[in-house]
């Protein structure tokens, strides 16, 4: 039987914002410039509405064999080993497609097991998982597959109801509005890249969690692909990974309203960076090298660490200390509006160095290694942008 809740939640998708539209070609012109690499797009955050993210990756594998995958629910258990329970249950009365099936699921997680209920429904393309009920409710999946000259590309359009999982998902939104969206990139990562190598027969990583170089931090690619593409309002992202399946880097390409000139000359002064999420301290500690002490937390992550910052152009910074080995970059360009750049932050936050819970997540499910960072990352990449939008010019 279909509970009051049931109905609630599947009236609430009605209201939640739709994904940006974008065209098959536009999708597959950027996927095939920036390489290796997974496509990411948030929408514009809108007031009282779910801000969707929407993500593109290519499959070494035959779209009709990855599509029956996707529409199998006992195949969710599998590529993704944190689902302990994913049952059909007997279909209440709704006005689905024949082929929808009503499943129960169970994720577990370390310290909380979610749960819910959801519609899972076979489409042309791919298959919708529609939540209406427990937790991530209201939310909507809506995946598709398609089989390309040499390969397949999977996309995920996903929103979600991340906010009101539990206590610890409420403080971080609380803490700053774009933490919801970065945890449904998260999830959604986790989901696309687990059917990715399930369909290729892959495995997760085992090798040893390490950063990138400095030098490894090259964001041409993806300014290149994306400038006046997207638009303004779209934060356009990468999650690159290593040859052997770990993190490389993530991109955030955010529109400046600031010329690159002024938005680097901002970058290098530390207290500009106490507009992130949990950096609750930042100052220079030594002019040669440029180093910053950085004292902050945030909810079970602990970010204290010494930066040596090359001002550049570009900008570039690795931390020591505890929080040794995190790298992050800034690439700025100019927007084809004379007052705007076009800024491109890049990152590996190391966050298996961060405290006990991003660790246990990572040893759970490996592949939160990237979606983790992806989330900071926006959320990073949005908030400095914002910040040096508001402050006073700085003098030339």
């Amino acid at each position: 039987m279909v509970t009051a809740a049931t109905a609630f939640f599947a009236a609430g998708l009605l209201q939640t914002g739709a994904a940006p539209d974008l065209a098959d070609t536009v999708v597959d012109t950027v996927v095939d410039t920036v390489g290796d690499a997974s496509l990411v797009v948030f929408d514009e955050p809108q007031p009282g509405r779910q801000t969707s993210v929407t993500m593109a990756t290519k499959v070494n594998a035959q779209a009709q064999a990855l599509r029956a995958l996707l529409t199998d629910p006992a195949a969710y258990r599998r590529a993704i080993p944190a689902f302990v329970k994913a049952d059909v249950l007997p279909a209440p009365k709704s006005p689905q497609s024949p082929d929808a099936r009503f499943v129960a699921w169970e994720l577990e997680i370390p310290l909380w097991n979610l749960k819910g209920k959801l519609w899972l429904k076979p489409t042309a393309a791919g298959v919708d998982l529609e939540l209406i009920e427990g937790d991530f409710a209201p939310g909507l999946f809506h995946i598709t597959v398609r089989q390309r000259a040499h390969d397949t590309l999977l996309t995920v359009a996903a929103r979600a109801n991340v906010r009101d999982v539990n206590w610890l998902t409420r403080r971080l939104v609380a803490r700053h509005a774009s933490m919801e969206p970065a945890m449904t990139a998260a999830a959604t990562w986790v989901l696309m890249r687990a059917f990715t190598l399930d369909s290729e027969h892959g495995h997760r990583s085992t090798a040893a969690l390490t950063p990138p170089t400095l030098a490894d931090l090259d964001t041409r690619p993806l300014g290149t692909a994306t400038r006046g593409v997207f638009g303004d309002r779209l934060v356009v992202g990468l999650v690159r990974s290593k040859p052997d399946g770990r993190l490389a880097h993530v991109e955030l390409a955010v529109t400046a309203r600031r010329s690159p000139a002024g938005v680097a000359r901002q970058l290098t002064d530390s207290t500009t960076w106490r507009a992130l999420p949990g950096w609750q301290r930042a100052k220079m500690k030594s002019a040669l090298p440029l180093t910053w002490d950085v004292d902050s937390n945030l909810a079970f992550v602990d970010f204290d660490a010494l930066w040596t910052v090359s001002p550049g152009p570009p900008f570039r910074a690795r931390s020591t200390g505890d929080w040794s080995g995190a790298v992050m970059g800034w690439d700025l360009s100019p927007a084809s509006d004379a007052s705007a750049c076009l800024a491109i932050f890049s990152m590996h936050p190391r966050l298996d160095k961060t405290g006990y819970l991003p660790r246990k997540f990572i040893e759970a499910e490996p592949l939160l290694e990237h979606g983790l960072a992806l989330g900071l990352g926006y959320v990073n990449a949005v908030a400095l942008v914002r910040a040096l939008e508001k402050a006073p010019a700085p003098p030339h």
